[in-house]
């Protein structure tokens, strides 16, 4: 689910996704996003592991997505009305792409 998540943030937000870890492919200087929540996760205990998985379950259910979240509150603290503003400003800051 998390990887889902974060996959529809890179094709909805691209812009606000430029500087993000890579999906996948871990780089020399930057882990991916797979290897960095892998490597989370293998620290929490299995009591831990299953309230989480209810928790992001239940987000799913829902139709929520925990990247949604994190990053809308995170352009939100950087002064964005919402994801959809951010994107659109980042777009415009950053002209059209060649």
């Amino acid at each position: 689910l998390q990887l889902a998540w974060q996959r529809a943030m890179f094709r909805d937000y691209p812009a606000v996704m430029g500087g993000a870890r890579p999906l996948a492919d871990d780089r020399e200087r930057m882990t991916s996003f797979e290897s960095y929540t892998r490597g989370e996760l293998e620290t929490y205990s299995p009591r831990t592991l299953g309230l989480l998985r209810r928790d992001l379950l239940a987000m799913h259910a829902r139709g929520e997505s925990l990247s949604e979240e994190i990053y809308g509150h995170l352009v939100r603290a950087l002064g964005y009305a919402s994801l959809e503003d951010a994107e659109q400003k980042l777009k415009t800051r950053m002209g059209p792409l060649s």
